[in-house]
């Protein structure tokens, strides 16, 4: 129940900035009546009647049937580098950066742009330096955006 209402005001906090009024008052009418709800369930023992269970549902439903309609749903933008490892160590002086991200992002990998498969799969090599080396992969679109870093070392053999 906790996680549900921790992620819940943090979709209200992520509309409080982009949101029109009418939006706005949907969501603070929702907000309180699932506080209130929540607080006496907890306090009371008061079980959830169907009926209130499923208002409840609609409201949120509706919520996020405006936030589509208005374009301002929170980013569901993804970024996963699958290789090189954090902290690993390498003997060779190239590698491959592979990851997947959302199809049709622009990504880069320490600042030059990587070309992108279909799927949103990309493999970039580098070369890198005696030493540690820092690598940052960035993605993004019209929807959001993300960054993963990764420090490896190379050392001569």
């Amino acid at each position: 129940m906790f996680c549900f209402l921790q992620s819940f005001f943090s979709l209200c906090i992520f509309y409080l900035e982009k949101m029109t009024k009418r939006l706005l008052t949907i969501l603070a009418i929702v907000a309180v009546l699932l506080v209130g709800v929540f607080y006496l369930s907890s306090r009371k023992k008061l079980a959830l009647a169907p009926s209130l269970q499923e208002t409840l549902s609609n409201a949120v439903g509706s919520v996020q049937t405006e936030s589509k309609k208005l374009g301002i749903l929170p980013n569901s933008f993804s970024l996963e580098v699958s290789s090189p490892e954090n902290g690993a160590t390498f003997s060779i002086a190239t590698i491959e950066v592979k990851g997947k991200t959302v199809p049709g992002a622009e990504v880069f990998v320490n600042d030059f742009q990587v070309s992108l498969a279909k799927d949103g799969s990309f493999r970039q090599q580098i070369q890198l330096e005696e030493g540690e080396n820092f690598i940052l992969v960035t993605a993004g679109n019209e929807t959001g955006d993300a960054e993963v870093e990764r420090t490896v070392y190379f050392e001569l053999p």
